[in-house]
């Protein structure tokens, strides 16, 4: 909370935009993820940490 007012408004927004981007794509992936249902905003960057 108290480093939310560091982050300029229009990257906070672009990087909302972002994630919405990612999990439609996450969600239209049927080749690779069959099924996959994104319910977290956080699971592109859950992704990411996956080795």
């Amino acid at each position: 909370m108290l480093l939310s007012a560091i982050i300029p408004i229009s990257m906070r927004v672009n990087l909302d935009m972002a994630k919405i981007a990612y999990t439609t794509f996450i969600e239209n992936d049927n080749s690779r993820m069959p099924g996959c249902a994104v319910r977290n905003s956080d699971l592109p960057e859950e992704l990411g940490r996956i080795e």
